[in-house]
């Protein structure tokens, strides 16, 4: 990894359309789940990858290990190109990240009190990286499909703008710069809300709250549902 990060870094550090260096996409969400549960997930039995046909329990990335690679990566990224900063890419922890954490492998998923969730934000993503990054969907009800469980952090649905709120504000608290990689609207659609009611407050509240950067969601991916436009 570090060997294709200095090649890809090296040669686009002076290309003016590279506005920051993104380490990947969600790793946290995998944090402190025992990868032997899923054998065939995560790659496994990739022939072009040469990966093994089944993960096992020593596959799993615990939350310390996540933190030594993007502390790590991230130096090794400075040290090839000073002039680009470095964020994660991760979504945010789970909402019952905190259980996770102390009682693995063993899988606990007792929900996350509000402050321990935010504990877990700022625990996931450490200095030397430049940005915090989350990424987040929902509605204005804050509410899930019926055939969905709901999932609450400290009360607060996990789609709703309360949530969002304090994640901003834990960033902000922190003295970190706050990038919203990916912000959509689930359950009404866009196609079923064409003034993106959700979407808006959203931008409004972090907007107010400070946010940086945002990056509206809008691949049209053909498993997600979209307007007819």
């Amino acid at each position: 990894m570090r060997t294709y990060a200095t090649e890809l870094v090296s040669r686009y550090r002076n290309d003016p359309n590279v506005l920051m260096w993104e380490l990947g996409n969600e790793y946290f969400l995998a944090a402190d789940l025992d990868a032997g549960v899923r054998p065939k997930n995560a790659g496994a039995g990739a022939k072009h990858l040469g990966t093994r046909p089944k993960r096992t329990r020593e596959d799993s990335l615990t939350t310390e290990m996540l933190r030594s690679f993007y502390t790590s990566m991230t130096n090794h990224i400075h040290n090839v190109d000073p002039n680009h900063l470095v964020t994660s890419g991760d979504s945010g922890p789970r909402p019952t990240s905190r259980s996770l954490r102390e009682n693995f492998p063993r899988a606990v998923w007792d929900e996350d009190s509000l402050e321990d969730h935010l504990a877990s934000l700022r625990l996931g993503q450490p200095k030397p990286l430049d940005i915090m990054c989350i990424h987040y969907y929902g509605n204005l009800k804050g509410e899930f499909r019926p055939e969905t469980k709901p999932a609450h952090v400290g009360g607060f649905s996990i789609r709703g703008l309360e949530l969002l709120t304090a994640q901003a504000r834990a960033v902000s608290d922190a003295g970190r710069p706050l990038f919203v990689g990916e912000l959509g609207q689930r359950d009404p659609h866009l196609n079923e809300d064409p003034d993106a009611r959700f979407l808006n407050a959203a931008i409004d509240l972090l907007e107010k709250e400070g946010a940086d950067l945002i990056g509206i969601w809008a691949w049209h991916i053909p498993h997600q549902r979209r307007g007819k436009d």
